[in-house]
Order: structure tokens, then C-alpha cells, then sequence
């Protein structure tokens, strides 16, 4: 596993890092940076981690405390539960955050996320969040608004298929 830290390089250096290993524009592609300009954004960026994982290396652990929240920038992640046999819960692909509750809430992971392919992951923590709302409201007020919209969408779906599978039993 490697590790690089934007608190070591130079803003714009760390986002065009970002606009390499992303795409051409990061601010449309990643849900947590929409609504954001590019300087707000490399401010938010400016306390990130960057660590690069192998396939089949274990991201977030069911049960942990941690309070961050990741978002992959390459590669495929699998999001399971404790059972082997069971087929992923869903699949994290580039541009997707994931470990949000544990980021919002302090709450114990509630599922395991494992490289399924070589990956490269910004990690957020937050401590961060807190900073960001004290120093940058407009910034903190519009990530909060970016990930309340990605989780109301993964409600939204979680929904459907509860009321799906309800309707075929």
C-alpha cells in the first residue's frame, strides 16, 4: 500500500494529480466535488491522502471505528458483508465515495470493502469536515449538500429494491 499526502505538495499539483487519474473534469465526475470551482476544491483537497491498495486489500473492515470517508479514483472496489458466499452488496467503481456513515456519524462500519483490482483512494477524514465548515462554509455546506444528495440516491434505491423483492415474495 502507498500513501501520498496533499499536505506535501503544492495545491495545484494535487489536483491536476486528481484531473490525471480522474479524467479531464473531476468537478462533474466526482459527486463530492460538484457545484465546486476548481480553487475550492483544491482547498478541500489540501489535507487529502492519497493511498494505493492492491487487489484483494481490505479498505474498510465491518465493525471498525473510523471516521472517514473515501473516494476511489481508479480500479473497483466490492462492497461485502460477513458472509463469503454471498455475492457483493454493490461495486464501487472511479469517482464513488464510499464510508459515509462512519464519516457523518462515528458509527461502526457496516460492511467490508475490498480492492477487487488495483485502486487508488482519496481518504477524507472528519476532522477535515469539521476544519472545512469553520474555515470554508461555502465549501463545507456544499460537500455536506453533494454527499446528503448521494446518500438520498442510495436511499432511493435501496427502496426500490426493498419494494421489488417484496412484490415477488
Amino acid at each position: 500500500m502507498g500513501l501520498e499526502s496533499a499536505a506535501f505538495m503544492p495545491r495545484d499539483v494535487f489536483f491536476d494529480l486528481l484531473v490525471w487519474r480522474v479524467g479531464d473534469a473531476p468537478l462533474h465526475s466526482i459527486s463530492l466535488l460538484r457545484a465546486l470551482e476548481r480553487a475550492e476544491a483544491e482547498k478541500l483537497l489540501a489535507r487529502a491522502s492519497l493511498i494505493k491498495l492492491q487487489k484483494g486489500d481490505l479498505i474498510i473492515r465491518t465493525g471498525e471505528k473510523d471516521d472517514t470517508i473515501y473516494l476511489l479514483l481508479s480500479g473497483i472496489a466490492e462492497v461485502t458483508l460477513d458472509d463469503p458466499d454471498a455475492p457483493p452488496v454493490a461495486i464501487i467503481g472511479a469517482g464513488d465515495t464510499f464510508g459515509e456513515i462512519g464519516f457523518l456519524t462515528s458509527v461502526p462500519r457496516t460492511g467490508n470493502v475490498v480492492a477487487s483490482a488495483e485502486c487508488e483512494v482519496l481518504v477524507l477524514s472528519n476532522e477535515f469536515l469539521e476544519r472545512c465548515i469553520t474555515s470554508e462554509p461555502a465549501i463545507g455546506a456544499n460537500l455536506l449538500l453533494n454527499l446528503s444528495g448521494e446518500l438520498a440516491g442510495r436511499l432511493a434505491i435501496t427502496t426500490e429494491r426493498a419494494h421489488a423483492a417484496g412484490a415477488t415474495d
